[in-house]
C-alpha cells in the first residue's frame, strides 16, 4: 500500500480562486488559518511513476510517496497568484476555518532506499501546468 502526501493538483483550486478574486470579486484572496500550516505537494507525474514502481515491485508493506519540499500555505498563495500574474491582489486569513494539522510532510527515506525513487518536478515547476492545463 503507498500512500500519497498532497498530489499537486490540489493548488489548482488556489489557482482558481486567485483568478476569482481578481477578475470577478474585490481582489482578496480567501486562505484558511494563518497561512503558516506546512504542506509538501507531489505533481502528479512523480506520484504516478512512484505509485507504477512500487507495483511492479516485490516490496510489501506501507510506502510514503511524496515531496520532501515543505511550504506553508501562505507561500502556495502567493505563488499561485505570481503564476497568474495577479501580483495586487491582497490575501485574507480567515482564521476562523479549519486548517488541519499544523505540519504534514513525507519522510521519503524508505522509496529512496528500496524504489530508487524521488520526485523530479519541485512546486514552483509543476504549479505552472495547473495554470496553463
Amino acid at each position: 500500500m503507498c500512500t500519497a502526501h498532497t498530489v499537486l493538483g490540489a493548488t489548482a483550486a488556489l489557482m482558481r480562486k486567485a483568478i476569482c478574486s481578481s477578475e470577478l470579486d474585490d481582489g482578496t484572496l480567501e486562505v484558511w488559518g494563518s497561512g503558516q500550516q506546512v504542506r509538501s505537494y507531489l505533481y502528479i507525474d512523480d506520484a504516478i511513476e512512484a505509485i507504477i514502481r512500487f507495483s511492479t515491485s516485490e516490496l510489501k508493506g506501507p510506502l510514503n510517496i511524496g515531496s520532501e519540499e515543505s511550504i506553508n500555505s501562505l507561500e502556495v498563495a502567493q505563488l499561485s497568484l505570481e503564476i497568474c500574474g495577479i501580483p495586487e491582489t491582497r490575501i485574507h486569513h480567515k482564521v476562523e476555518m479549519p486548517t488541519g494539522v499544523l505540519a504534514r510532510c513525507s519522510d521519503n527515506t524508505l522509496i529512496k532506499q528500496s524504489l530508487e525513487w524521488s520526485p523530479e518536478i519541485n512546486l514552483a515547476t509543476g504549479n505552472p501546468h495547473n495554470h496553463y492545463a
